[in-house]
């Protein structure tokens, strides 16, 4: 995306006040959308995040790394755990990803999944280290709502002399339904 060429000028603004208010409305330049670029090892925003799950559903995780030195090393985690606690669970083992590549996993949600979804008001931004490896910071910086599950992704690159790696998570609401109450009278 490229900013339209614009002149400024300033011989139309007769006093410091016209200058500080004026000047700013000539300065806005509408914007469309910008590619974000994230320092190494930044959590990023995924590219799509799911919609409300339910019990019974799939929530399904995808990475394609590139822009480093292949192949990759991809680990998914979740929070609460597979157990039920509120702390990252990794689904499954470390991924090897060639450059243009990707690998994906998936989990079903049960019942007790929702049942633990008790959110965590301490979670804090997760990091990563240069294997992979997610920690929660426990800063109150991002906390997780009661009803979501955080899933993440760590990916870690093949640099010889200094590896690279970055984080990227999303919460997902999870939903609740209705029951049904079978009432009979006997």
């Amino acid at each position: 995306m490229s900013t339209p060429s614009f002149i400024i000028d300033l011989s139309k603004y007769t006093d410091e006040n016209d200058f500080n208010t004026d000047m700013i409305q000539d300065l806005t330049v509408p914007c469309g959308s910008v590619d974000v670029q994230y320092a190494s090892g930044a959590p990023q925003a995924p590219v799509g995040c799911a919609s409300t799950k339910y019990s019974g559903n799939s929530i399904n995780l995808q990475a394609s790394p590139d822009g480093a030195i292949g192949p990759y090393h991809v680990r998914f985690f979740r929070m609460p755990d597979t157990g039920g606690s509120m702390i990252y669970g990794e689904l499954g083992t470390t991924r090897l990803v060639a450059e243009g590549g990707s690998t994906s996993t998936s989990f079903t949600l049960y019942d007790t999944d929702l049942v633990a979804a008790s959110g965590k008001t301490n979670a804090g931004i997760p990091t990563t280290d240069a294997l992979g490896n997610i920690t929660d910071p426990l800063g109150s910086t991002d906390p997780l709502p009661i009803g979501y599950i955080r899933v993440a992704t760590t990916v870690y690159d093949s640099c010889p002399t200094e590896g690279q790696s970055c984080l990227s998570y999303c919460d997902v609401a999870l939903g609740c339904v209705a029951p049904t109450c079978n009432f009979t009278v006997l």
